[in-house]
């Protein structure tokens, strides 16, 4: 959760070139969880995966983990656990993503 922030601002600043983010919880104990986004005060939207079918479809074992994918929703690049430099590599990344799908 330290990373919302980070995620969010990147978020922000990559929508008008059509970047979606979604963010996933398999935390069963929604009060917990509600209490937590309350916290957070984040604008993002949270899909809810208590029976871990996403998880189990990305193989996603330790969190924090940020997956992104393009538009035909292949895997392009993947951050496992958490990390001071998030925002910088998210937007780096999603930079080169951008230009690739722009590319002719």
């Amino acid at each position: 959760m330290r990373e919302f922030p980070a995620v969010e601002r990147t978020s922000n600043r990559f929508a008008a070139n059509g970047l979606v983010v979604l963010t996933i919880s398999d935390d069963t104990n929604t009060e917990k969880l509600n209490e937590v986004l309350s916290r957070i005060k984040t604008t993002l939207p949270v899909l809810r995966d208590k029976e871990s079918k996403v998880f189990s479809a990305y193989h996603v074992a330790p969190l924090p983990a940020l997956y992104l994918l393009d538009r035909e929703q292949k895997v392009y690049s993947v951050w496992i656990g958490p990390s001071k430099k998030r925002e910088a590599e998210l937007s780096e990344s999603i930079t080169a993503l951008l230009n690739k799908q722009t590319a002719p």
